[in-house]
């Protein structure tokens, strides 16, 4: 059912990105040493799987000719609204990540995965950085009932820039296969979790 329903809202993305305003982004690969968050606050504070989520930005971002005041990560947990327009039912998204993550402490009960946000710098020139910490993939533990992959990333948005950035951490990937297409579509299809 997660893959039909990602299949779906990738075929929405990709129709609603030949509607979307222009908005020039340029990509960039640069190498730095990653640094986790220290402080922040808590997002969730239980083990989680698909969390609904609204992350205050802490500054007014414009993404696609729209200012924004939050992020709205929706349940399928691999695209954030950056803003909705319920008069004209168009939204603004962010692909977040290519797979389907999950608090690595789920098959356990342990909350192992924190997500943290912070709010850094002065006005003009924060920063709010959201991490995603030792996060697992839904696809291992429903394959495997392991979560020994993992990754650490983290999604910035700056407000003197506008700019995007990811930045990756520490991570192990050894079965990309389930990580990075979920989990075979012939168990899951018709099936809840």
């Amino acid at each position: 059912m997660k893959t039909l329903l990602r299949t779906v809202t990738l075929l929405a993305l990709f129709f609603l990105i030949n509607q979307a305003s222009a908005q020039t982004y340029f990509f960039s690969v640069e190498s730095a040493e990653y640094e986790p968050i220290q402080g922040g606050q808590a997002l969730v504070d239980d083990v989680w799987d698909d969390p609904d989520l609204s992350i205050p930005i802490g500054f007014s971002f414009e993404l696609f000719s729209r200012t924004i005041q939050d992020l709205s990560l929706r349940s399928n947990f691999n695209i954030i609204t950056l803003s909705e327009n319920s008069i004209s039912n168009t939204y603004s998204l962010l692909l977040l990540f290519g797979a389907d993550l999950v608090d690595r402490g789920l098959g356990d009960s342990i909350h192992l995965s924190p997500i943290t946000r912070k709010l850094e710098g002065n006005v003009g020139s924060r920063v709010m950085t959201v991490e995603w910490e030792n996060a697992g993939f839904f696809g291992e533990l429903l394959s495997n009932g392991t979560t020994n992959d993992f990754v650490n990333f983290q999604m910035k948005l700056y407000e003197a820039s506008g700019d995007i950035v990811y930045h990756f951490g520490p991570s192990s990937v050894t079965m990309p296969g389930l990580a990075y297409s979920g989990q075979a579509v012939s168990k899951t299809i018709g099936s809840s979790r």
